[in-house]
């Protein structure tokens, strides 16, 4: 059953492989050239016209500019990773009649649900061009819509596995996993693309010790999806046990995935 396999593996190592999502391979590799293009391709200036005061939820955070350990209150080192992000935008919303917000009625407004409910900052056609930077947004944002369908796929299934094991958790657990209403989800999920690029700045002492491109860190949310691309990208680690993560002397074990 692939909701007890999934669920035994996340609890015994805390990372699982997951295929036949119905994904197109083309979506996930104009992603990838897409990220390429914009992170490593790119100029300076390119990258930063997608600025934010929010980077930690929306656009371009240069190298060496902030930590994913911090987004919980964890305190670590700068990144030595460029990043750049996107997530949902304030939704469309028809007020009804005994709205009293609406200016008049049924009127159709922008509706800001939260922090993580604004807009993306995407590069113009000034700053890259009308060809890059028209198939960046539209291969990002493809790849983001048909992410987050799986992201919730994958949620289901380990709230099945939950059930499976303690029945008297079904009630709270299908109300995070109940995907089958018609109702439109309110999706708050980030979408991060990461820029590893090793540099002088990732070594440390007289022996070429290359230090970690991300300090050890906990994620936000419920669950990290990560594109596996089976190429010469950085190496996923994780704590040998829960026991010891806490610990700064603690070991850290490369995360295997078949190929």
């Amino acid at each position: 059953d692939c909701s007890a396999k999934l669920s035994k593996m996340l609890q015994t190592d805390g990372f699982a492989l997951v295929r036949g999502t119905g994904m197109s391979r083309s979506v996930c590799e104009n992603a990838l050239i897409a990220a390429k293009l914009f992170l490593h391709d790119a100029e300076e200036p390119v990258r930063r016209s997608c600025l934010t005061k929010d980077r930690a939820r929306r656009g371009y955070s240069p190298m060496c500019t902030e930590n994913f350990a911090s987004l919980i209150g964890e305190h670590g080192p700068n990144d030595l990773v460029k990043k750049y992000r996107v997530g949902p935008e304030a939704l469309n919303v028809m007020h009804s009649d005994s709205d009293k917000s609406s200016t008049s009625i049924g009127e159709e407004v922008k509706s800001v649900l939260s922090s993580l409910h604004q807009p993306n900052a995407w590069p113009d056609h000034k700053n890259w061009g009308a060809e890059l930077s028209t198939f960046f947004k539209e291969s990002i944002r493809k790849y983001y819509e048909s992410m987050c369908k799986i992201a919730d796929r994958i949620l289901h299934a380990i709230c099945e596995g939950i059930i499976a094991e303690k029945s008297d958790l079904a009630r709270s657990v299908r109300n995070l996993g109940d995907f089958d209403s018609n109702a439109q989800r309110n999706h708050t999920s980030i979408l991060t693309l990461l820029g590893y690029q090793l540099g002088s700045r990732h070594k440390k002492g007289s022996k070429g010790y290359l230090r970690p491109l991300v300090a050890a860190h906990t994620d936000v949310g419920v669950i990290t999806v990560l594109l596996f691309d089976n190429g010469k990208c950085a190496s996923l680690q994780r704590a040998s046990s829960v026991e010891n993560v806490e610990e700064t002397n603690s070991e850290w074990i490369d995360v295997h995935l078949p190929s």
